[in-house]
């Protein structure tokens, strides 16, 4: 009996590490993830809720996507991200807030590393606070949430979790055919009298 065991290719996706660390105003730090089949380009971003603290209250931000800005003839990365009542769009870094009574958006890029030079793992930061802003409405501050700092952003390659599962479950099927293959030799091998 021939066994031939092939392993299953382990799909990844992309892991997209976000951490904010505040500088001026109510926002407190916040660090999010999400991830993507492939490297993000321009559009919506599928994302996790996830809670922002800003001053006396918690905002849940649901919604994000990322595109490009023109920067002195450089395309640069950037991301919005936002609550259900934020604006995001109709281009991929535009935002804006509705007048509901509370609501939040986080606009950010990377001036100036160049777009094309984030299509890779590794870790990427605002080189300054400039670079980042919070908004939205809160009656708590009657012109409007203000704040900035900086956000580092890590683009990692995480392999599918059950990429372990499908290697542990053929090496599962393996041993079974040994096993089988293992006591058919040995039954074979007894007298006619001795076998079941």
């Amino acid at each position: 009996m021939f066994l031939v065991f092939i392993g299953r290719p382990a799909l990844a996706a992309y892991l997209y590490d976000f951490t904010f660390t505040p500088t001026l105003g109510p926002v407190e730090a916040v660090s999010f993830e999400f991830s993507s089949p492939n490297f993000v380009t321009s559009g919506p971003l599928s994302i996790a809720p996830f809670a922002v603290i800003e001053g006396a209250h918690t905002q849940t931000i649901t919604q994000g996507s990322t595109g490009l800005v023109d920067v002195s003839g450089t395309d640069i990365r950037c991301f919005v991200f936002g609550t259900a009542n934020a604006v995001i769009g109709p281009g991929g870094c535009d935002i804006g807030v509705n007048l509901s009574t509370l609501s939040l958006f986080l606009a950010f890029n990377f001036t100036p590393l160049p777009a094309s030079s984030m299509n890779g793992l590794g870790t990427y930061t605002t080189s300054n606070d400039q670079f980042l802003v919070w908004g939205g409405t809160d009656p708590d501050f009657p012109n409007g949430v203000f704040g900035r700092g900086n956000m580092s952003l890590t683009i990692s390659q995480v392999p599918e979790p059950s990429s372990a599962v499908l290697v542990l479950s053929d090496f599962a099927v393996l041993l079974a055919m040994c096993g089988c293959a293992r006591r058919s030799v040995l039954r074979n091998s007894l007298p006619s009298r001795y076998r079941l």
